[in-house]
């Protein structure tokens, strides 16, 4: 399937069932599975009450969102050839990830969207997975991976040494979940690259353009540099680039060691800017032997 998705990378593979009621149950079917490997998952999505409106939000659009996720980190670990025990961590983290969306919402409906309401936010959603006692100190890590919060992280990560980064499957396992997160829009299927970049840049750029979004992407200017400063390492963020500039730019940092580990692990080159598209057709070569079998 790897060999197969790396020449097909740059396009995606057809999928000629699509929008018929034989693709939308197999879905449903894929989803199923999925939280049926992950109970506890759900049901912190129940108890964060993603399925219910409250205060004028519900959040099933998230709690779908975490599944296309999950089934991408699938297939990175697959192809990383990460261990059973560490995917299934990785993908309980990818799940866990937007289990708060719904709470988040209502909290921001009540104070002004800001760098540090969402910080408060992503407290408060950590603190809901803690509190339940219901995850791993791994699952938690690996959930809270990801977005603008883990920029100055991801950076230090990618500039370490490549050969210690290979003996370190948590590590990568963590570099999946954020890369994950960049590329996933909605529960949608990835573009492919054009002219304006590849998922990744599309996704950040849907963001910039977001009113609701747009105090935390200029805060990003000051706000990642003085977290640079703070932490001694000034050369990483200049205060030139917009929270989501950064994130684009961190993105593509990432994007470029997983492929250099799945080509290392293969012995062939992977597109870095393919790789959404690799991921997919993974997953929709998948189906179509699915639906032929």
């Amino acid at each position: 399937m790897l060999t197969k998705s790396v020449e097909l990378g740059s396009r995606l593979i057809p999928l000629p069932f699509e929008d018929t009621p034989d693709y939308r149950r197999m879905i449903a079917n894929i989803y199923a599975s999925m939280w049926g490997s992950h109970p506890t998952v759900w049901e912190m999505h129940v108890i964060n009450r993603q399925f219910v409106e409250f205060e004028g939000v519900s959040a099933i659009p998230a709690t779908k969102h975490c599944v296309a996720q999950a089934l991408r980190a699938d297939v990175l670990a697959d192809m990383l050839g990460l261990r059973p025990a560490l995917t299934h961590e990785l993908v309980a983290g990818v799940l866990l990830t937007d289990s708060y969306k719904a709470e988040k919402r209502r909290y921001m409906n009540r104070v002004s969207p800001s760098w540090d309401s969402y910080a408060e936010a992503q407290r408060l959603a950590k603190a809901s997975w803690v509190d339940s006692g219901m995850f791993s100190p791994n699952v938690i890590t690996i959930a809270s991976s990801v977005a603008h919060e883990t920029l100055l992280d991801m950076e230090q990560i990618c500039d370490g040494k490549f050969d210690h980064l290979c003996q370190d499957p948590f590590t990568i396992a963590r570099l999946v979940a954020h890369y994950v997160d960049d590329i996933s829009r909605n529960h949608d299927w990835v573009e492919e690259a054009g002219e304006h970049g590849n998922m990744l840049d599309l996704r950040m750029q849907h963001n910039a353009r977001n009113p609701a979004y747009a105090q935390l992407n200029e805060e990003g200017r000051l706000c990642l540099r003085q977290e640079a400063v703070d932490a001694g390492l000034p050369r990483y963020f200049t205060g030139y680039e917009t929270t989501y500039e950064a994130q684009a730019r961190v993105g593509h940092r990432v994007e470029r060691v997983l492929a250099r580990l799945i080509g290392r692990r293969f012995d062939l080159y992977v597109e870095p800017i393919d790789l959404p598209v690799i991921v997919d057709n993974s997953i929709r070569g998948g189906m179509i032997d699915l639906m032929r079998a």
